[in-house]
């Protein structure tokens, strides 16, 4: 009898140890809008691993790829309003104008300069500016590569691109990518641009190479051109309730794998480039390099068009 009582009671003792255990988990929802291959998509899987090592399992990731949670702004939105924890964002003009600049066409002249700003006072104030006035913390703050323009016919100045409809991203400003090409700016969910260029509703598409190569945009359009008009930047948007339900100590862990993330993302975006080319090179893609000094003296046009930008392009200028 003594021994049925001693066994009850230990199995009591067990089920709610694992019960506690299981309240004490924490799932973090994790939305992005990137394919397989990605690297984005590669360092979020790496950045879950390092997570749940450096908790021992009690902090883990659920990851919804390929914008499967939903479209870019409505998961925005979600992270804004509390109802997902997760969601890579950019500098967006539409919660502070100047901000829209760090994605604007030619501000940055290689990857170092984005790092030297990335460092810089200028970056901590437009950080702050957008954590306060669109109510998220900011994360894994960095790039995944310059965006290129890859078009279903040959296209290397801005006259040949005045005859095309380019995809571009429907957030400010990735249509500016448009302006300073000359081309006709069609915005369409990146799930769709596949199809769009197969069907000729676009005559082509501007994306990070990793982008394209992972989206297989290069098996419906054959012609890359290295316009190098702008690098993707983001953040990593992460909602106030859940951020705020952190202890100091889980906030501290949890940025330190965004910063792990960010730095993953850029160093395999980099190493990749001259693979990514290759592939699509082998692929019957045919690469161009063009005179970009055409594509940059219609920048005016954007600044005149965005006249918050103008202080950031000087101040970034500088550094």
């Amino acid at each position: 009898m003594k021994k049925w009582l001693f066994c009850l009671l230990m199995c009591t003792v067990l089920l709610f140890t694992f019960a506690a255990q299981a309240a004490e988990q924490i799932v973090v929802e994790v939305a992005h809008m990137y394919a397989e291959g990605d690297p984005n998509t590669i360092a979020v899987e790496e950045g879950k691993a390092y997570i749940e090592e450096k908790t021992g399992g009690r902090i883990t990731f659920r990851i919804y790829p390929n914008g499967i949670y939903g479209e870019q702004q409505n998961s925005i939105q979600a992270v804004r309003m509390g109802t997902l924890d997760v969601f890579n964002g950019g500098f967006g003009s539409d919660i502070y104008p100047p901000a829209g600049a760090i994605q604007g066409p030619y501000l940055f002249r290689d990857y170092e300069h984005w790092r030297t700003f990335k460092k810089s006072d200028v970056c901590r104030e437009i950080i702050t500016q957008l954590e306060t006035l669109g109510s998220f913390k900011a994360v894994g703050v960095g790039h995944f590569g310059f965006r290129e323009t890859i078009t279903v016919t040959p296209a290397q100045t801005v006259e040949d691109f005045k005859k095309l409809k380019l995809r571009v991203v429907n957030a400010p400003p990735y249509p500016e990518a448009a302006v300073v090409l000359g081309a006709t700016g069609t915005p369409i969910p990146i799930t769709d641009v596949y199809m769009s260029l197969q069907t000729k509703v676009v005559d082509g598409t501007e994306n990070p190479l990793a982008q394209i190569v992972a989206m297989k945009f290069y098996d419906a359009a054959k012609h890359l051109t290295m316009t190098d008009h702008m690098i993707a930047t983001q953040l990593w948007m992460v909602s106030n309730k859940f951020f705020d339900s952190l202890s100091p100590e889980d906030q501290a862990i949890f940025e330190e794998t965004w910063d792990f993330i960010a730095t993953r993302i850029e160093e395999i975006a980099e190493e990749n480039e001259i693979k990514n080319i290759k592939l699509m090179e082998e692929n019957g893609v045919t690469v161009y390099r063009p005179d970009k000094q055409q594509f940059m003296d219609r920048l005016p046009e954007v600044l005149e068009r965005y006249p918050d930008w103008v202080e950031i392009y000087e101040a970034v200028g500088k550094l």
